[in-house]
């Protein structure tokens, strides 16, 4: 059985400079690939994207949730200097 990704519209476009080098890395690949340069570049930087906003999420809940676990505790240390004044 066949899965067809169903295709999403690209209304955003980004232009980049690359360097000779990057650019001939970027040419390889793609032609390896059998994709044109820009659907290469497109899916890097689609991936690079989810891989940094998943990073970037999971790093955001990790300190809410250990600012909430703080929480009660300076609650008490700034009861106990409030009491001391």
């Amino acid at each position: 059985m066949t899965v067809k990704r169903e295709s999403l519209a690209r209304s955003h476009a980004v232009k980049v400079g690359l360097t000779p080098s990057t650019y001939e890395k970027l040419r390889f690949v793609s032609e390896t690939l059998g994709m044109t340069p820009s659907a290469v570049a497109a899916m890097a930087v689609s991936e690079y994207a989810a891989s940094k906003f998943i990073s970037f999420n999971t790093a955001e809940k990790a300190s809410n949730q250990a600012i909430e676990a703080m929480v009660p505790h300076m609650a008490q240390l700034f009861q106990s200097i409030a009491d001391k004044e």
